[in-house]
């Protein structure tokens, strides 16, 4: 991975993690992460594979939970090519790595046992697929269960670059549910139920 220049990057202040613990992060899991806020708005540090803080990424509250919007997201830094949650995933030992699309998503699988990365989009960057290759284990894709979600499965660099050389599945959600609606028994049933693709 390319060696990336943190300086002049702000500093998150996770004192202040009241937004996250408002949607269900426990304080270990905003410790885990080092959530926090920047200038007061919820802040989430992105970090390379070496552990290197290398973006954040600001959540403008705004915007509601179920509404699609540009400014939603901020990035600081050039960091969102990488898989959030990646060094966190790693250090679980499980077989498998799930692939989610959100935030909140990947929080909520890992608080369930399962090992998740983010990709915030429905397609792979170029560093996100590097990361992955390196990844000694099955790669379980677990998009939204929507038009926008599914397409992960079509993009282009999954079919390129990561589905001829890793073993991959797709666990599917129930219509209808997110992962905040299920329990961790339930994430667990799901992503045991995966299925080849």
């Amino acid at each position: 991975f390319p060696v990336t220049i943190t300086e002049g990057l702000p500093e998150i202040d996770t004192s202040d993690v009241s937004y996250w613990k408002s949607r269900g992060v426990s304080d270990e899991f905003c410790t885990k992460f080092g959530l926090g806020v920047l200038d007061g708005i919820p802040a989430f540090p992105i970090r390379n594979s070496n552990g290197l803080l290398v973006s954040v990424l600001l959540r403008y509250t705004e915007f509601p939970e179920n509404q699609d919007h540009p400014d939603k997201y901020k990035l600081i830094g050039p960091g969102r090519s990488y898989c959030l949650g990646f060094q966190e995933a790693m250090q679980m030992d499980l077989p498998y790595l799930a692939v989610v699309e959100g935030v909140f998503d990947m929080m909520r699988r890992q608080e369930a046992g399962i090992p998740a990365v983010a990709i915030i989009n429905n397609a792979f960057t170029p560093l996100q697929v590097a990361q992955l290759l390196t990844v000694n284990r099955e790669i379980v894709l677990a998009p939204d269960n929507d038009e926008k979600g599914l397409k992960v499965l079509t993009s282009r660099n999954f079919r390129l670059y990561i589905k001829p050389f890793m073993q991959v599945s797709y666990m599917e959600l129930p219509a209808g549910k997110d992962p905040a609606s299920l329990s961790s028994e339930e994430l667990i049933i799901l992503i045991e139920q995966r299925k080849d693709i």
